[in-house]
């Protein structure tokens, strides 16, 4: 027995969740002070041209659909796990990398990009390895990686990290409702306790009374394959209550990209407001889609809600802060209404769709 959606679990992933969007903030900020920005922001406008923005996006976009495709034919035809752990090397190490090379410099601002580069090689490594050694460490390794993604990337600036988020959106939407291979990823990742994704579990006991014929036979069939090691779980057991696996999970890029857009906004606005505004924005709409995915029970897209409720926050900070016009913000507004009436349209048709399905549920 499953139940996805619990308080406790909830507020362990809000809090990891947290955890990367103010960490990666403040991890900005250290490396570039707000009077810093004005020189990073000219640098930056005489170097990159529209056309590399364009071919910018491109590549991560195209990065992220070669990897989809590598992982869901792994997944489908490799027994193995040394293919698993190089990969998961590669997306750990990376990012934790470029962490250590901005810490590096600015903390031994005497030291040679030799030696920055040895030592986010070091730490790099350091995090894998101790990945590998102590498995439970995969939260950990997730949020460091996130960092390191969100922040590499918002340094290019707000326009960049909006459109990037908005085809990550669109794309989050289709591999979900649409392939759904992004179930299967996720099923996956989870079975293997791959750095991709964080995920708060636990084991309560619920009494036998409160569960149906066949969930108790369920139980009792699963129970007679994999019995309880711990003596208080048997004993419970015995005394007529069943252990009920309450869980939940958020994939490393629906952290890491909020994350982009809240350095993106400090990078091209010079300010802390508006990443802060972000944040709780995102806040709201990870709230929501933990509230959907209770309610229809159905696998669930968390970038495209996270977009819509970041864009609500976006055009209340751009409008108060004057960065933008009523006009600007009104189209912030409507970019979220018209996101999250997708996503609730298709859900409602997604439910109807299983209700007249004689079979049952079409998803699990």
């Amino acid at each position: 027995m499953e139940r996805k959606i619990e308080k406790r679990q909830l507020a362990n992933i809000l809090a990891l969740f947290l955890i990367v969007q103010f960490g990666g903030l403040l991890f900005a900020l250290y490396t570039i002070p707000p009077n810093e920005i004005s020189a990073l922001v000219a640098q930056t406008t005489q170097s990159a041209q529209p056309a590399t923005s364009a071919i910018f996006i491109l590549y991560v976009v195209f990065a992220i659909a070669i990897a989809a495709i590598v992982l869901i034919f792994l997944f489908r035809t490799y027994k193995g796990s040394l293919m698993f752990r190089l990969l998961e090397a590669y997306a750990i190490g990376l990012p934790t990398f470029f962490i250590g090379l901005y810490l590096t410099g600015d903390i031994f601002p005497n030291a040679t990009i030799v030696q920055a580069v040895a030592a986010g090689i070091i730490i790099a490594a350091a995090l894998v390895l101790a990945k590998n050694k102590w498995p439970k460490l995969r939260n950990f390794a997730t949020v460091v990686a996130s960092m390191g993604i969100g922040v590499v990337i918002g340094f290019n600036g707000f326009a960049i990290a909006y459109l990037l988020l908005m085809i990550i959106a669109v794309y989050d939407y289709i591999a979900v409702f649409v392939t759904k291979h992004m179930q299967v990823m996720a099923r996956a990742m989870a079975e293997r306790n791959l750095a991709f994704l964080i995920g708060s579990s636990d084991v309560e006991m619920t009494p036998g009374s409160m569960l149906s014929d066949d969930d108790r036979r369920e139980i009792n069939q699963a129970l007679k394959k994999n019995k309880p090691k711990d003596p208080t779980i048997r004993r419970m057991i015995d005394e007529g209550a069943y252990p009920s696996v309450s869980q939940v999970a958020l994939g490393g890029g629906d952290l890491a990209l909020p994350l982009m857009l809240v350095v993106g906004t400090y990078i091209s606005f010079s300010s802390i407001f508006i990443p802060v505004m972000i944040v709780l924005g995102s806040c709201i709409g990870l709230i929501a889609t933990m509230s959907l995915l209770d309610k229809y029970k159905v696998p669930l897209p968390a970038i495209p809600p996270l977009f819509a409720f970041m864009n609500l926050a976006l055009a209340v900070a751009l409008f108060v802060t004057g960065k933008a016009t009523i006009g600007v913000s009104l189209i912030f507004v409507a970019i979220s209404l018209i996101t999250l009436e997708i996503i609730l349209l298709t859900l409602r048709r997604n439910k109807q769709k299983d209700l007249q399905n004689p079979k049952g549920p079409t998803r699990s």
